[in-house]
């Protein structure tokens, strides 16, 4: 017991030494000779400050698509070399790292320039680290909200690709060299997924953009993500609905004239595809130099959902053509060449004949309509 309570007198004196030498760097090297927190902390200023960045993305918050803004928590990392925060360890008992507020000291200031967020802060909340060298880093989480264009020509097979750009807005390549980290620690993968989109690539790159208002390129840092859209829900709540209402728009040629209910079901397959039309339409950006191939799709469905509506018509107004009335001799010809005896044909036969003529020639137009459909969502030129 007593050795315990030694232990935990030594352990006490230790942490209050090491508050104590803390205290002391940072009244010696901040508040007293630090100088402006607006100035580089450079003692040679022929050179540019190296500043190294790191970005992890830790989960996909929000992609309002119809709005074009994507928001993101992340997890931030920076690095620079503040040359007015040196020491030497063994001048206050070996104290090798201190922790102090981004207020306290210089800090690099970046932009992101897809920013939509008024608010955007920096954590400043968060300490940085310090080490007797002068190496600061500093680790924070954010939640970023930037734009993002939305290609919906493939949609709900998509890929979407978001940028989000860092940039020191004020100091161009003669006073930071904007870098980014290249070690394990900046490619480990902590995504946590959302359900609705995939993160299958997170690439970085470092770009010099020349303005015309400045002698010196400003280096920027893009981190390029690539999203995979989860489409198993969409083909579960759009697809497979759209194929069933298919069918049933075919089956409108299948259901006798004496039923009474080819217009009734030619109807209600029309408001079907309208309405699913208009569903697809509102979760859709209002993007105009693309539309999406599953709304021509549809839209081309509407047309042939209508288009059988009107053969509908004309098929039931053949049926109950008066006997009275002649039939055509070429008709008639052309159903005895199709297997017809001619003392048998009737109106009620031609309006069946020109009905399964119908469905066969909707089956053509349909199958061609989905071969087309999957060449433009492979992406192959005609």
């Amino acid at each position: 017991m007593a050795l315990l309570t030694l232990c935990l007198i030594v352990l006490a004196s230790g942490l209050a030494a090491s508050r104590k030498f803390e205290k002391d760097i940072i009244a010696n090297y901040i508040e007293r000779n630090y100088g402006s927190r607006s100035v580089i902390p450079t003692l040679n200023s022929s050179g540019p400050l190296n500043v190294t960045l790191r970005l992890l993305i830790a989960q996909l918050v929000d992609f309002d698509e119809p709005e074009q803004k994507l928001t993101i928590h992340a997890w931030q990392k920076m690095s620079w070399r503040d040359e007015l925060l040196v020491w030497n360890p063994d001048d206050y008992g070996g104290q090798n790292v201190i922790h102090v507020f981004p207020s306290d000291i210089w800090m690099p200031r970046l932009v992101i320039l897809e920013n939509v967020n008024f608010d955007f802060s920096n954590a400043k909340e968060i300490e940085i680290i310090i080490t007797a060298d002068g190496s600061a880093v500093w680790y924070a989480p954010v939640m970023l909200k930037t734009s993002c264009k939305v290609h919906v020509k493939n949609f709900p097979f998509d890929i979407q690709q978001c940028s989000v750009t860092f940039m020191a807005w004020t100091y161009d390549m003669s006073d930071i060299n904007l870098r980014f980290f290249e070690d394990e620690d900046s490619k480990q993968m902590i995504y946590n997924p959302n359900g609705v989109w995939d993160v299958e690539n997170v690439n970085v790159s470092r770009v010099e953009v020349k303005y015309k208002c400045c002698e010196y390129p400003y280096p920027q840092i893009v981190y390029t993500l690539s999203l995979r859209r989860a489409s198993r829900v969409y083909i579960l709540s759009i697809l497979v609905p759209l194929i069933l209402l298919k069918m049933l728009t075919l089956a409108v040629f299948w259901m006798p004239a004496e039923s009474g209910e080819k217009i009734s079901l030619g109807m209600t397959n029309l408001l079907a595809f309208v309405l699913f039309q208009q569903l697809i339409s509102a979760n859709m950006p209002p993007v105009g130099n693309e539309t999406a191939i599953l709304t021509i799709y549809i839209f081309c469905m509407v047309v042939q959902s209508c288009a059988s509506v009107c053969v509908s018509v004309y098929v039931l107004r053949l049926y109950h053509t008066p006997p009275s009335k002649p039939i055509r001799p070429c008709v008639i010809r052309l159903l005895t060449h199709l297997g017809q005896q001619k003392e048998c044909i009737t109106w009620q036969v031609v309006s069946r004949v020109f009905d399964k003529a119908m469905f066969v020639l909707f089956l053509l137009v349909s199958i061609l309509m989905v071969v087309i459909s999957l060449f433009a969502l492979s992406g192959q030129e005609w």
